[in-house]
This record gives C-alpha cells, sequence and structure tokens, in this order.
C-alpha cells in the first residue's frame, strides 16, 4: 500500500464528512494515536483496519482508492440503488445523466 497516499485519503474524507480523528477511531475501535500515525504516515493500517475505516466512511475500498472520486460516499449509495433497479430503469437514468452531462 503506499503509505502517503492512504494518510492523504483518509484525511481528505474526514473533511468531507466533517469527522474527527477521533470519532474515526471510536467507530473502528481503536485509539486516536492510532489514526494520527496512519494520517500523518508514520504507518500503514491493516487490510481489516482499511476495511473498517472504508465502513465507516460508507465506502467500498475500490472507492477509498479511486482518486478521481470526489464524494465517493455519494457514488457508493447511488451505486447501490442503481444495483436494484432493471435494464429499463438504467437506461432511463443514463438518458437522465446524458441530458444534466450536455447541459455541462
Amino acid at each position: 500500500m503506499d503509505r502517503d497516499f492512504i494518510g492523504r485519503r483518509i484525511t481528505e474524507l474526514l473533511i468531507m464528512k466533517d469527522m474527527s480523528e477521533y470519532q474515526l477511531s471510536l467507530d473502528i475501535g481503536k485509539s486516536k494515536s492510532y489514526i494520527q500515525s496512519i494520517t500523518f504516515n508514520r504507518s500503514e493500517p491493516s487490510m481489516q483496519a482499511l476495511r473498517d475505516i472504508c465502513n465507516s466512511f460508507g465506502i467500498s475500498l475500490s472507492e477509498f482508492f479511486d482518486e478521481n472520486i470526489n464524494n465517493p460516499e455519494d457514488i457508493h449509495r447511488i451505486t447501490q440503488k442503481l444495483s436494484q433497479l432493471s435494464a429499463n430503469q438504467l437506461e432511463a437514468i443514463e438518458m437522465t445523466i446524458d441530458c444534466f452531462a450536455a447541459e455541462k
């Protein structure tokens, strides 16, 4: 794992969620110093801790590592809902998205 990226990404997600390192540490059952050691790039989380961190943020591991996602929690929530739709419903949503994209 890239220690610098992980620390930056956790800090970014903390800011986006208006969450403190202390709140995150409580969510995953670790100490605040554990989270700080990761965000200050002194250590790397275990895979289980990283999964727990992602769960706390409401995102998947792939969303955590995708730097192009600026709002991973929203994307994750929407993706979960999309996975439950029919092909026709997805086609209608795609057309709507195309209309929004054309307005840019």
